[in-house]
């Protein structure tokens, strides 16, 4: 009787040679050798569907601009921003504008001053909406047509001085307002700055498509000038904190007894401001009382120069100066024409809202300059808080 092999199959096989690369192995005693090809050294299938993946490119990011002090007022710091330039991968100019934040600055140091070094050490905080904010901002987009903040590779606004133009792409903070076009600010953003305050600023550059906004710039520290004493309050005062409360009151604040009106227009009667014709039929000013008066401080007169948006930026600087004429801090009435200043400049304003006028001289545009100006000179030294 045979006996079985049982030894394990791999003890039967023996290598016998190798041609060109091709094992021959005997799987067992007399039989033709089988031929084994060994399998390639890489083991990574080529071929289209293995292609590996094409690297993405490097990121694109616009340059951190730069700012710096210009000039100030009491309430207003004029800066002066400044787009990067190009370096490889990282792109120079500000084409959709930039974004300015800005707060007091504390005494990081605890020294009791606020100095270089409270600056370089101050940290920005987690903004939150508030109220209060947590620190104020101006947008300064350069993508509508009628916007000057779409800079160039190494271009910066102009910095002419405490009292610019409003429209020339100037950076003014504290005297900031929906009606410029291209500027959105929060509500903090559209108020005056204190007298005598040092603010600590920062910005960055906007994002465009394909191009990643940039840095933020490092802090930058400037100063309002000295409280003079003073009674005027600005728009922004009027239009936060009286007309929509934003100090959250317990009891809101109102508005200064208003005078009996004598518009020269169809609606003349009852108490308020002669602002525009409100038609521009013709006929003369009409007569705005508390809560109208509060609806075009709410309106934004932004976009291209328009008879509606020139006349809307003078009426904004009219009921500013008069309510603060009004207020019992500042004499509690408002000045006529013939003395030779704030007067007759109100009396021109009045005018041109009444005419629906903007190219008589001196023009809205020129009056609505004037009158903030003299808010400027003429602040006061400490707002008004809760009743």
């Amino acid at each position: 009787m045979a006996v079985r092999n049982t030894l394990p199959l791999l003890a039967l096989v023996a290598c016998t040679a190798t041609v060109a690369g091709t094992l021959l192995l005997n799987n067992s005693a007399g039989a033709p050798p089988v031929a084994v090809t060994p399998a390639p050294t890489s083991m990574v299938p080529v071929g289209p569907a293995f292609a590996m993946p094409t690297p993405a490119p490097p990121r694109r990011v616009y340059a951190t601009p730069t700012i710096a002090c210009c000039a100030s007022t009491e309430t207003t710091i004029t800066l002066t921003v400044c787009a990067g330039v190009t370096s490889g991968n990282i792109i120079g100019g500000a084409p959709a504008g930039f974004s300015v934040q800005w707060m007091p600055l504390p005494d990081v140091d605890g020294d009791g001053d606020k100095d270089a070094d409270d600056c370089a050490a101050f940290v920005w905080p987690v903004y939150t909406d508030g109220p209060p904010e947590t620190f104020c901002k101006g947008s300064f987009s350069g993508s509508p047509a009628c916007s000057a903040y779409n800079l160039a590779a190494g271009a910066c606004t102009p910095c002419p001085g405490s009292d610019p133009p409003s429209a020339d792409g100037t950076v003014r903070i504290g005297a900031l307002f929906d009606d410029e076009c291209g500027v959105g600010v929060n509500i903090c953003g559209g108020e005056e700055l204190g007298c005598g305050t040092t603010y600590v600023f920062r910005g960055f550059v906007h994002a465009t498509s394909g191009v990643q906004r940039s840095a933020y710039t490092g802090n930058v520290c400037c100063s309002t000038a000295a409280c003079p004493g003073g009674c005027m309050l600005s728009q922004g005062f009027w239009r936060n904190k009286i007309c929509n409360n934003v100090g959250m009151c317990t009891t809101a604040p109102t508005l200064p007894a208003l005078p009996a009106c004598a518009c020269s227009g169809d609606n003349s009667a009852g108490t308020g401001l002669c602002l525009f014709d409100a038609d521009c039929s013709g006929n003369g000013a009409d007569c705005y009382g508390a809560a109208a008066i509060c609806t075009v401080l709410n309106t934004s007169f932004a976009g291209p120069p328009s008879t509606t948006n020139t006349l809307g930026k003078l009426a904004h600087q009219v009921i500013s100066v008069e309510l603060s004429f009004l207020a019992s801090g500042c004499g509690g009435s408002v000045p006529g024409p013939g003395d030779g200043g704030i007067g007759d400049a109100l009396a021109a304003a009045h005018a041109r809202l009444a005419a629906c006028d903007v190219t008589t001289v001196p023009t809205a545009a020129t009056l609505t300059s004037t009158l903030s100006t003299f808010i400027e000179d003429n602040h006061i030294t400490t707002e008004p808080g809760c009743p």
